[in-house]
């Protein structure tokens, strides 16, 4: 039987090791907790095959482009020395179709009329209007389903607009352009967070040149784009939001002429509005190729030169490469992923991203 000393002793040294055991405990589950989140972190479940709910779509319809040099030479010259992975699919957006119904003519002519345009206008064909505003020199053509649009002032016949003044910066430029729209009742929703640039130029010898800062300017073009959309998951597994890039980054879908010296609409003597309806719920994942695919299909003269910039000798040095959405001027059924190759010198240069299995002619 044993002692009391014993007993004491024995139930010291059970309460020791319990305590031991109970830390060692704690800590291994730490432990295999932590590694169980790194595993999870490093090693994403892959994603689903992609599902290509369309089946074969339209390839992208780029613009031609007429004024390239006769030789392209590219170097790839990036921070890292190559070029980032992307993953091996991408989402694809149903871009649905303005529909025709009887109240759309009518109700633009409300709309122009609410804006200063009080004649009827001039039927171009294929629902566009061509509204005239003689007294104030403007121009408003418009397609009456889609409201896309533009407004032109006759500025050219008055050169009292070239006199020395400084154009807003990219800030003053972007809320000007934002509140003309907002003003005018057409501003699209996913605008409202979306980046901009600009651009100055000064009128000369009957032309306009681009000049780089706004002290040199008559005036500045802004373009406004419209916010990141989600692509889908890159090889992290981290969802990605990409931008959605025009034909032309330097003169956007969406687009306004500003001169510091015309009052009427704040300053704007051209704008231009071009938005397509994208469905958020209508999407698909496709295929997507490899951006170093994408590359060599840029330097074999496969892709599109959405701005050549001051490159008139073909020699381009690109200097980054990521994944975006091509929208165009025109209507196209699907918004489709593109590889962006940005250089040197205002260069960019666009390529599909879907792999050739699964586009259409």
């Amino acid at each position: 039987m044993a002692t009391l000393t014993e007993t004491a002793f024995i139930a010291r040294q059970s309460i020791k090791y319990g305590i031991i055991g109970m830390i060692a405990f704690i800590i291994l589950r730490a432990g295999f907790l932590g590694f169980q989140k790194w595993w999870i972190d490093t090693h994403p479940k892959p994603p689903p095959p992609p599902n290509v709910f369309f089946k074969k779509i339209t390839k992208i319809k780029f613009p031609q482009r007429q004024d390239l040099p006769l030789e392209m030479k590219y170097k790839l010259e990036t921070v890292s020395g190559y070029l980032p992975s992307f993953g091996k699919q991408a989402n694809v957006y149903f871009m649905p179709k303005a529909s025709n119904s009887l109240l759309a003519s009518d109700k633009v002519k409300t709309w122009a009329r609410a804006i200063g345009f009080t004649q009827d206008p001039q039927d171009l064909g294929d629902f566009n209007f061509r509204f005239n505003d003689q007294t104030n020199k403007t121009i408003l053509d418009i397609n009456y389903l889609t409201r896309n649009f533009s407004i032109s002032y006759d500025w050219k016949n008055d050169l009292s607009l070239t006199s020395p003044a400084v154009p807003p910066d990219e800030k003053q430029a972007t809320i000007q352009a934002k509140q003309y729209l907002q003003t005018i009742q057409s501003f699209p929703a996913d605008l409202q967070n979306g980046q901009s640039n600009i651009t100055y130029y000064k009128y000369k010898d009957n032309g306009l040149t681009e000049v780089s800062t706004a002290f040199e300017a008559n005036f500045v073009r802004v373009n406004l784009l419209r916010e990141n959309i989600e692509s889908g998951n890159d090889p992290s597994g981290k969802e990605m939001k990409i931008k959605i890039m025009p034909e032309d980054p330097r003169n956007a879908n969406i687009s306004f002429f500003i001169s510091p010296l015309y009052n009427k609409n704040q300053g704007i003597l051209e704008s231009k509005v071009i938005h397509w309806p994208i469905s958020n719920e209508t999407v698909a994942t496709y295929p997507i190729k490899d951006i170093n695919t994408a590359w060599t299909e840029l330097q074999t003269g496969k892709g599109f030169i959405a701005n050549l910039g001051n490159n008139s000798d073909g020699n381009i040095v690109i200097r980054k490469g990521y994944l975006a959405y091509f929208e165009s001027q025109n209507y196209q059924s699907f918004l489709q992923p593109i590889f962006v190759f940005e250089g040197d010198r205002e260069f960019w240069g666009y390529v599909t991203a879907i792999t050739s299995e699964w586009q259409a002619e």
